[in-house]
């Protein structure tokens, strides 16, 4: 699944997968950036990558 989101949803989504909200708002989020959070067998994530910008 691919969501568009704003860098405010993002970073919310961050704090949900790693469970600490500080580091999460933390990160700078680039225009048209990717990040991948994927879904553990169970009830766990993953962060794979944040802010890759392809060139």
């Amino acid at each position: 699944m691919a969501v568009v989101a704003h860098a405010g949803t993002i970073r919310a989504a961050l704090a949900l997968a790693m469970g600490n909200i500080p580091a999460a708002i933390s990160f700078q989020i680039a225009p048209l950036s990717l990040t991948r959070i994927v879904a553990l067998p169970g009830d766990g994530w993953s962060v794979a990558e944040v802010n890759r910008v392809f060139a």
